[in-house]
């Protein structure tokens, strides 16, 4: 089997089951940033961001980009929000 074969067969898996993959990432990258001492904290988060992006798996960064309900909308400054624009959402 080809290396080809092998990545693609990896990708699949964790394309299928992304809590698991989300999981993997999260100790591989906080593994090699302890044992680097946090040297490369900047490259493994942008290492991890763009493996997540090729395979598709969601984030961290994925889940703080949705709003929580009721919550104020991305971009906005909570505390500068007048009440028309975070309104009494259902």
């Amino acid at each position: 089997m080809s290396n080809e074969g092998i990545f693609d067969k990896v990708k699949d898996f964790l394309q299928g089951h992304p809590e698991q993959a989300d999981q993997g990432l999260d100790k591989a990258g906080g593994l090699i940033n302890d044992r680097t001492g946090g040297t490369y904290s900047d490259q493994i988060a942008k290492g991890d961001e763009m493996v997540r992006q090729q395979l598709g798996v969601p984030g961290a960064q994925a889940e703080t980009t949705q709003p929580a309900p009721g919550g104020p909308l991305p971009g906005g400054d909570p505390e500068t929000a007048s009440d028309t624009e975070q309104g009494d959402r259902p």
